[in-house]
C-alpha cells in the first residue's frame, strides 16, 4: 500500500497494516512531488488528478521508503525525547517571562538572585515587589519565606541584600493588584530544585 506523509494519522494506519502483514511504503515528501509534477507539462498547475499521477509514477519507479515503526523501549524513548523537547521549550518561555516581569517591577532583584533557585522563587512568590520587603525586618521576611514548601533555611544575608536593594528600586509601581495575580501563575512551576522540571530525572522503566 502506498501512503503519502501528510499528517500524523499515517502512523495509526501503518501499525494496523503491520499487525496484519500488509506492507506499507511512503512516497517522498510534498516538496518533491511539487517539483517533479512540472516535468510532464512544464506547468505549475496543481490538481488532484495531476498529483495522483505523479505519486503513482513515483511508486512505480520505486522512489519510496519503508516507514520505521519503533516498538517497546524505542517507542518510549521517542515519546520521551519529544516530551523533553517540549518541556525544554516551555521552561525557556517561563524563564523569559520571569525575567521580563522582574525587569519591569523589581530590576534589582537579579542583583541579589542571579539565578532562579529555591529562595529566589520563594521571594517572588511571597514578596514580588520592592514595597513588600522595604519596610520589613530581615527576621520577618525570613519567617515568611520559611512557610514556602521546600525552603526551610533561607539565607539571612540574601534577605538583607534584598531589603537594601528594595529601598532604592526603580521598578514600576502601577497596576500591582493584577500583576500579583500574574506572578502567582508561575507558582505551579516552582519545584524543590527551583525551575528544574522532572525531565532531568531518569524516566521510569528506561533507566536500566
Amino acid at each position: 500500500m502506498n501512503r503519502p506523509v501528510i499528517t500524523g494519522y499515517w502512523l495509526n494506519l501503518a501499525c494496523f497494516l503491520n499487525e496484519r502483514g500488509i506492507p506499507l511504503v511512503m512516497w517522498c515528501n510534498l516538496m518533491h512531488v511539487k517539483r517533479i509534477k512540472e516535468l510532464d507539462d512544464n506547468l505549475q498547475t496543481k490538481n488532484d488528478t495531476k498529483d495522483a499521477l505523479v505519486i503513482t509514477r513515483l511508486a512505480k519507479d520505486g522512489r519510496y521508503s519503508h516507514p520505521r515503526l519503533p516498538k517497546e523501549t524505542e517507542a518510549d524513548l521517542r515519546v520521551g525525547a519529544t516530551l523533553r523537547g517540549n518541556l525544554t521549550d516551555e521552561l525557556s518561555q517561563i524563564k523569559n517571562k520571569l525575567i521580563r516581569w522582574i525587569d519591569r517591577y523589581f530590576p534589582e532583584f537579579r542583583i541579589v538572585f542571579p539565578s532562579f533557585g529555591k529562595m529566589a522563587l520563594a521571594a517572588l512568590e511571597c514578596t514580588p515587589f520592592p514595597s513588600d520587603v522595604a519596610a520589613q525586618e530581615p527576621e520577618e521576611v525570613l519567617a515568611l519565606y520559611r512557610q514556602v514548601e521546600g525552603l526551610k533555611l533561607p539565607q539571612k544575608l540574601k534577605v538583607k541584600q534584598l531589603i537594601e536593594q528594595a529601598h532604592d528600586s526603580i521598578g514600576l509601581t502601577e497596576d500591582q493588584s493584577m500583576v500579583r495575580v500574574e506572578i502567582r501563575r508561575f507558582r505551579k512551576y516552582r519545584k524543590p530544585d527551583g525551575l528544574k522540571i522532572f525531565f532531568w530525572q531518569p524516566l521510569d522503566g528506561l533507566n536500566h
